[in-house]
């Protein structure tokens, strides 16, 4: 397909609106249900842990952020700003809101395919040109006039549904590759259950010794380097939740555990706050770095990430754990030659969640050679 006309957003727009809530913010509790930017994920869909409510007579009173069927959510603002969703027809609340960190964007579903605009806007092209009215420091964000950005490629409707067709079933396999990762996960952790039980109850009555008596602290070895500091390479640089880059040097070179020092990961759990690495890589002060000394490096990875930190949190703002609170984490201890037991099977399981992890790659790759296909007019 040639010769593609592309024309603003703006045309297509029935309703750019955000939303908002009471002072003091959303309850954990109550009426409506008001979705904020920490309830989009990565993959254009929602998570609907730790969800905030607003009271029945403040919903009464809006009159914008009101979430209907086909609307795409967008960020407006803060460290995820551009992400966006589409409430597909699966969406499980009749009645919810946005509170004033989101947009909805309503179209002219007569002119422009719903699917069709998300995947647009979810696409490399798509976040970039929402990115253009970024405006402010990190936490910054765009206003309403971020669609001035953003041209669409026109197209027949008929057209327009095929497209998101292809790209929806790509997406489905796409996600179910990720749900078998997130299986596989599962299964460890119910190994690690029925080998050991309840690490909490130790009702096998497994000794019970601090944290500090099995492992040594290397965090005095750790060197935080800021983002513009850093020279690019080939070694992963690591912080509380993994890497978040890709460094020149190194400071570890060997079999380590990595524990999240910090950060709101501690309390929301998205990611696992405790993990392997190994090799050269280098660490920053976000996460304590342990030498597995008296115990399974593997078992403790996974005894770590089955605890419950909110207790050992240092003050009362951002989650904490200092290393003086990390030593005094007690902690069950079987025999050595369970643990092995243990760590033999994590091994296996890491194995195939590489071929796994390749495979997904594999279709995160397809997935957005489509999308360019797409809204490069090739896919119609």
């Amino acid at each position: 397909m040639k010769n593609i006309i592309y024309q603003p957003l703006a045309k297509f727009i029935t309703a750019l609106e955000a939303g908002g809530r009471p002072r003091g913010g959303g309850t954990t509790s109550g009426d409506i249900v008001s979705l904020g930017a920490e309830h989009l994920n990565d993959a254009g869909g929602f998570d609907f842990e730790n969800l905030k409510y607003i009271p029945q007579d403040y919903f009464e009173g809006m009159n914008k952020g009101i979430i209907q069927k086909d609307d795409i959510l967008i960020v407006k603002d803060g460290a995820t700003t551009g992400k966006v969703a589409i409430v597909r027809e699966g969406f499980p609340y009749k009645i919810a809101a946005v509170n004033e960190h989101l947009f909805i964007l309503r179209i002219k579903k007569d002119k422009l395919e719903p699917n069709f605009l998300f995947y647009f806007l979810f696409s490399g092209i798509g976040q970039s040109l929402i990115m253009r009215g970024f405006h402010g420091s990190a936490q910054g964000g765009i206003t309403k006039s971020f669609i001035d950005n953003i041209r669409i490629p026109v197209l027949d409707l008929s057209v327009q549904r095929k497209i998101a067709s292809i790209l929806e079933k790509a997406e489905s396999t796409k996600q179910k590759r990720q749900e078998a990762i997130r299986l596989t996960n599962e299964f460890l952790k119910s190994a690690f259950i029925e080998m050991f039980g309840d690490p909490i109850k130790n009702e096998s009555h497994w000794e019970i010794p601090f944290l500090g008596d099995l492992v040594e602290f290397l965090d005095h070895q750790r060197i935080p380097v800021t983002k513009k500091d850093r020279k690019s390479g080939p070694f992963p640089y690591y912080g509380a939740s993994g890497v978040v880059d890709w460094v020149e040097g190194y400071i570890f070179d060997e079999p380590l555990l990595l524990l999240a020092e910090d950060g709101e990961n501690l309390r929301s759990r998205v990611k696992p706050v405790a993990f392997c690495i190994d090799g050269k890589t280098w660490v920053n002060n976000h996460a304590h770095v342990l030498r597995c000394t008296r115990v399974n490096r593997y078992f403790l990875e996974m005894l770590l990430n089955m605890i419950d930190y909110s207790s050992y949190f240092a003050g009362a703002t951002r989650p904490k754990i200092t290393k003086t609170t990390a030593q005094n984490i007690k902690i069950i201890l079987p025999p050595k030659e369970e643990q092995q037991k243990f760590a033999d099977l994590v091994q296996k399981i890491e194995a195939l969640k590489t071929k796994q992890r390749q495979s997904e790659q594999e279709l995160n790759n397809l997935f957005n050679s489509l999308m360019q296909k797409a809204f490069r007019g090739e896919l119609g």
